[in-house]
């Protein structure tokens, strides 16, 4: 009905103003979005909500307000996982939620935690090139804020077979 119209509309304001770096209208939007998201009672339309507020709130530079919306989001998904397409949704948010803790939140446990996620679901996927910036990510944080040399070698390890990988992936016509 019309609840869905609003929603819509107020997603594409938020979607919209973003784009053109009006954050605090986009924050606006993207507030209204999550109260009436709720109001439906739909999952998808909530967590769809969640996440663009979250994103506002991460180019804000409010990156704890950012990773709270974007758990919100995240424990609205549904388990396992359904599809590609979701695993590939998981893997940014917890890759994005590993560099806002590790870089901005200065816990470097926390965002080792968020890229075991990410390593997970990138696995899931299969993709190559994802799991080479996830091994990348663990092995810098084992190197240089936990250290634990096993994990680390292991990291560096798995970057590297998988950076010759991409290579010969690359050369190949």
């Amino acid at each position: 009905g019309d609840t869905d119209v609003e929603l819509r509309l107020f997603n594409k304001l938020t979607e919209l103003n973003t784009s053109l770096n009006h954050l605090e209208q986009a924050l606006e939007y993207a507030i209204a979005a999550v109260r009436l998201s709720v109001i439906t009672g739909n999952q998808l339309k909530e967590q769809v909500a969640f996440y663009r507020l979250a994103t506002v709130y991460y180019l804000y530079q409010q990156y704890e307000m950012a990773e709270n919306y974007y758990l919100k989001a995240l424990s609205l998904s549904s388990h396992p996982l359904q599809s590609a397409k979701e695993a590939m949704y998981y893997m940014k948010i917890y890759f994005r939620l590993g560099d806002i803790t590790l870089h901005k939140l200065k816990d470097a446990y926390d965002a080792a935690g968020y890229l075991h996620l990410a390593f997970a679901a990138a696995t899931e996927l299969g993709n190559k090139q994802d799991l080479f910036n996830v091994c990348t990510r663990l092995a810098n944080i084992y190197k240089n804020y936990i250290v634990n040399e096993d994990l680390c070698l292991q990291f560096v390890q798995q970057a590297k077979a998988l950076s010759t990988e991409l290579h010969e992936c690359e050369k190949s016509p």
